[in-house]
């Protein structure tokens, strides 16, 4: 059985099989991701740890989004370029998505199944991952799906009534039936775990007729365990406590000595090397200079753009780049090295200012040459620029 994590903060515990660092929203209606930036440090966190670290897609709040996105086929093409550019960018390894759509009440399973499987089909050549976390409450996608989806997550928790806001063990067994009924493998399914309750997100040990304590998380990663699904996931680890009692200490001990799943798919290993390419348009360099070079896979590059006097850095250019994309016109960029990148810095002249005439003046020195008075005139024109 795995153990991931939804980790919001750079703190990753030694003893997950994995992370999922979020989040990234889609932006407005556009089909476009932000630039994960705030994201780095708990990626690069995972990292050091040893840890697998899957990129978190949220949406489940902005529904609009979400339905123009998913019905229609050119935004929906543009979030999956968006999202192969930034898993070539970054060492993530894979996406995982928050959307709920059971809330949305207009997106066909169809509809929802044909996305995952065009972006697993994008992202699958570069050894990158796929999965999805629903809602507990239904199926929202074709089992089919379980071919291509590393896992369906089931939220078992924030369920009716309103104020059972944690799962209990016969929501742990409907929502693991409805999926099992509809023809997903209990091997494909995660089952979630949450540590907060509502309102106030409160660890949910704290105490309460409906808060987690770690009695009834013991019995329900037990339960869990028995049924024979893929694993558990927490939501959100910065809400545990760090101390012998704590849910995720809970969770560890119950699952310990089960047997594991294989791991998911790894990005090459760093001994591969991969090329960068720098080039120019206009008058300019970078601060690594202009050419090709080997760099290895999963370091970070930092390239800054430097214009030759009497020009200015514009943009960044990269094959099939599209002006749309989150931070092109950065300057310094940074890349993570996973697979070969071309990128051309993009230099403009600076248009000359024209000279203004402020005033124009005329003097007359009297000189002598040789015992010959003369008067010279001369004209004097003072400039400013605009």
């Amino acid at each position: 059985m795995r153990f991931l994590g939804y980790a919001y903060k750079p703190s990753v515990d030694a003893r997950l099989d994995g992370i999922i660092a979020g989040y990234l929203e889609i932006s407005s209606l556009s089909g476009y991701l932000r630039d994960p930036a705030n994201i780095l440090p708990t990626l690069t966190e995972a990292r050091r740890k040893g840890k697998p670290c899957e990129l978190q897609v949220y949406a489940s709040w902005d529904k609009p989004s979400l339905n123009k996105v998913l019905t229609d086929p050119a935004l929906s093409d543009q979030l999956i370029e968006s999202l192969r550019r930034i898993m070539a960018a970054y060492p993530f390894t894979g996406v995982a998505f928050d959307w709920e759509c059971s809330n949305t009440g207009t997106i066909t399973q169809r509809q929802y199944t044909d996305f995952y499987r065009r972006l697993a089909s994008a992202l699958g050549p570069m050894g990158r991952t796929v999965s999805a976390t629903e809602n507990y409450g239904s199926v929202t996608l074709l089992p089919e799906a379980a071919t291509f989806l590393d896992y369906v997550g089931i939220m078992v928790y924030d369920v009716a009534p309103a104020e059972v806001w944690y799962g209990t063990i016969d929501h742990v067994r409907n929502g693991i039936n409805a999926w099992v009924n509809a023809g997903f493998p209990h091997s494909s399914l995660m089952v979630g775990v949450n540590y907060a309750s509502r309102p106030g997100w409160a660890p949910w040990y704290d105490g309460g007729p409906f808060h987690e304590t770690p009695d009834t998380m013991k019995a329900k990663v037990a339960y869990i365990r028995e049924q024979g699904v893929g694993g558990i996931f927490a939501y959100e680890m910065g809400l545990d406590k760090d101390d012998p009692g704590s849910l995720t200490s809970v969770i560890y001990s119950a699952i310990d000595g089960a047997t594991p799943i294989p791991p998911a798919p790894q990005p090459e290993p760093p001994s591969v090397s991969h090329k960068l390419s720098l080039s120019v348009v206009g008058e300019g360099s970078t601060s690594l200079g202009i050419g090709e070079r080997h760099v290895l896979h999963g370091d970070t590059v930092i390239v800054t753009a430097q214009p030759t006097a009497g020009w200015r850095f514009k943009t960044w250019s990269w094959p099939g780049n599209d002006p749309n994309y989150a931070g092109w016109t950065s300057n310094p960029t940074t890349w993570a090295m996973v697979e070969d990148i071309s990128l051309v810095a993009v230099f403009e002249q600076i248009p000359e200012i024209p000279d203004a005439v402020l005033a124009k003046e005329s003097i007359s020195i009297p000189v002598n040459v040789g015992g010959i008075a003369l008067l010279v005139l001369i004209g004097i024109t003072i400039l400013r620029k605009k």
